[in-house]
């Protein structure tokens, strides 16, 4: 029953991927700030990508 739990919280578990970076963020909003900061600068912001949850 573990298990199942398990991969039903991952399934529940959205991350949103920057298409710039292909960074992964767990919110919408965090992803946005990091696409637009990508495509004006062509560069990574440290304070936008702390949050990451990794990059895909």
């Amino acid at each position: 029953m573990t298990k199942q739990k398990n991969k039903a919280q991952e399934k529940s578990t959205k991350e949103y991927v920057c298409k710039a970076c292909r960074m992964r963020y767990p919110t919408k909003t965090m992803k946005d700030a990091c696409e637009a900061w990508c495509n004006e600068h062509h560069s990574c912001n440290m304070d936008i990508i702390k949050d990451a949850i990794g990059k895909g």
